[in-house]
């Protein structure tokens, strides 16, 4: 059972491994726990691991709804990326 989305930034030498994607991306791969705690990234990457409080993931049918809202109309060659949030602990 997938647990985990991996993605990656080439460009930066990072990999990316967070919350399940709540839609089908390309270039993103689901992974199960044992693939996730045993990721290996080439010498000279990154890995960024996101957590994810629990208590968000309740909320899954609005995040959905909400980004739906902000998708770009088929055809666009609006490309998807991604960017580093610092940590937020108090």
């Amino acid at each position: 059972m997938a647990v985990a989305t991996l993605t990656y930034i080439y460009a930066e030498s990072t990999a990316v491994l967070g919350p399940l994607a709540v839609a089908p991306e390309p270039h993103c791969y689901d992974l199960c726990q044992k693939h996730t705690d045993a990721l290996t990234v080439p010498i000279g990457w990154e890995v960024v691991r996101l957590r994810v409080d629990a208590a968000l993931l309740t909320g899954t049918d609005s995040i959905e709804d909400q980004s739906m809202r902000h998708r770009h109309p088929a055809g666009s060659q609006v490309r998807p990326t991604l960017r580093l949030l610092p940590d937020l602990e108090d």
